[in-house]
């Protein structure tokens, strides 16, 4: 059975959801207001905000397409879930797991990025919640089964 690790964050989700209703909510008060702008200037702005909107629009849904268990954990192996494919680290090949947060102008997120290196590759997965909890979580994992097969 698997236990979950690590989880999606939604800090992202919400970044993308704010800046599409707020650029969205802008470009209609300008269409309701003054209609499609008749000068050249004005309506390259116009067709640029749309271009925005349709843009936020996109990023939103690829971030809901992530599944929300992004790292999971048998007694042998560390799965980590990307949206099309899944890898499958064996936990005695794991030297490192190092948590990176999300920053962005002076502000630190408490979600962000884990990188787990082995012995053969390095592994990434970004948009993790609380990703130092997660990542002290997978070194505790790893030490309890380096210790379970130095008993065997």
């Amino acid at each position: 059975m698997r236990e979950t690790i690590g989880e999606k964050s939604l800090g992202d989700i919400f970044i993308s959801l704010f800046l599409f209703l707020t650029i969205g909510g802008i470009t209609f008060v300008i269409y309701r207001t003054e209609g499609i702008p008749e000068d050249s200037l004005d309506q390259f702005k116009f067709y640029v905000m749309v271009g925005a909107i349709v843009i936020t629009f996109f990023l939103t849904i690829h971030e809901l397409m992530k599944p929300h268990v992004m790292i999971e954990c048998d007694r042998r192996n560390l799965y980590l879930n990307y949206r099309h494919h899944s890898d499958e680290i064996p936990l005695q090949e794991i030297v490192q797991a190092q948590a990176k947060r999300a920053r962005a102008r002076a502000i630190t997120y408490s979600y962000g990025k884990i990188t787990i290196h082995t012995t053969k590759d390095t592994h990434r997965i970004g948009n993790v919640a609380k990703c130092e909890d997660v990542a002290l979580r997978i070194m505790r994992l790893v030490n309890t089964a380096k210790e379970d097969r130095e008993e065997e």
